[in-house]
């Protein structure tokens, strides 16, 4: 005999807007773990978290789609064990249900399959599942992108691609940036302006803050936000924090979400060419 973890939350935000926090990988690493989940039936994918070899648990959790409804129905197995990624200790299903309100969205939680003698990760479990779903309203409402990217570079290589414009160019856009505050400047895409921006805040080789406005013109702006750049020394490299924010849309979020997502990657190809290069001279 099996029991299961049930919870039911209530959102003023339409269904498509917490759906897309069950089945966006970005968006899932933000309140949950991260993923390489794929809203695709018979996917099969994993979520990767701390050890806790006291538990028997090796830090991933082995998943596979079971069944999708758009907007409305999510199920999909979810196993842990000691490492071998075939022994499991618990073999169990978590299905998410979507149903639209007045006001928003009621999202049911049912987490089935815990063993009598499971009782230790069901307790744990039921309390990691109502913090961290709660975080999800909160997401929503501040409409913000976060992201965090660890480099084994120094400091002032990674500044130099968020302030040279001809490295910024590389995995951004065109633009005439210089780190000087108050400084006004424009990222260009295929020859048309893209945002109008202003620099905000400066602290050299640890902070770099600047308005981003999107619009027709730098008089007809229909997204006013502000870009956050921090970074940190660790670990003998460089830890690298974006905040964006100030977004009225999630549709703006999500478009900017995207956007960041394959810029970095681009960046991160740069520097990590770069810093191989430099190992190798």
């Amino acid at each position: 005999m099996t029991k299961s973890i049930k919870h039911t939350y209530r959102y003023s935000h339409a269904p498509e807007a917490v759906w897309d926090y069950l089945t966006r990988p970005e968006l899932i690493a933000q309140w949950l773990m991260p993923t390489d989940f794929k809203p695709e039936v018979g996917h099969e994918f994993n979520f990767t978290t701390r050890p806790m070899p006291q538990f028997g648990f090796n830090g991933v959790v082995y998943c596979k789609v079971l069944e999708i409804v758009p907007n409305k129905k999510l199920v999909y197995s979810w196993k842990g064990g000691p490492g071998d990624g075939v022994t499991f200790t618990l073999d169990s299903v978590v299905t998410w249900t979507l149903t639209p309100t007045a006001d928003g969205t009621e999202l049911h939680l049912e987490h089935s399959g815990f063993r009598a003698e499971q009782e230790t990760a069901f307790t744990m479990m039921d309390a990691g599942w109502g913090q961290n779903i709660g975080k999800v309203d909160e997401l929503i409402t501040k409409k913000e992108v976060k992201r965090t990217w660890f480099f084994n570079s120094p400091t002032k290589q990674v500044w130099d691609y968020l302030t040279k414009p001809e490295l910024i160019e590389q995995w951004l856009m065109k633009n005439d940036f210089k780190p000087i505050v108050g400084r006004k400047f424009q990222f260009a895409l295929d020859g048309k302006v893209d945002a109008y921006c202003q620099v905000l805040e400066i602290v050299p080789e640890k902070l770099l803050s600047f308005a981003w406005r999107k619009g027709k013109s730098e008089n007809e702006i229909k997204v006013d936000s502000v870009v956050t750049w921090t970074l940190t020394e660790k670990n003998g490299g460089t830890e690298l924090k974006l905040t964006h924010h100030g977004f009225k849309l999630l549709e703006e979020v999500f478009g900017h979400s995207k956007g960041w997502d394959f810029c970095m990657n681009r960046m991160v190809a740069s520097i990590n060419s770069t810093t191989h290069a430099n190992t190798n001279a």
